[in-house]
């Protein structure tokens, strides 16, 4: 079941799914970074088609946790040498 919240996102089975530009605000990212981590598959995302783009809010915020674990990980291991 699929509910249209805005014209920026949707919800369906409880997931909220937002596209670059609502994405960008709510992580202060600029949409062309939020597009060069897609080309490089380095976020998670779903692709519709080349130009449509959701992102799962819950997905993006566990990859973002771990993004800072592994940065914290690299800078802990970098001050140890």
């Amino acid at each position: 079941m699929q509910q249209l919240k805005d014209k920026d996102s949707l919800i369906t089975d409880g997931k909220r799914f937002v596209d670059a530009k609502e994405l960008s605000k709510i992580t202060n990212l600029s949409r062309g970074a939020i597009y060069e981590l897609v080309r490089r598959e380095r976020i998670p995302c779903i692709k519709f088609s080349e130009r449509r783009i959701r992102f799962d809010l819950q997905a993006v915020e566990a990859w973002l946790t771990q993004q800072g674990r592994s940065q914290a990980a690299s800078k802990e291991a970098g001050d140890a040498k």
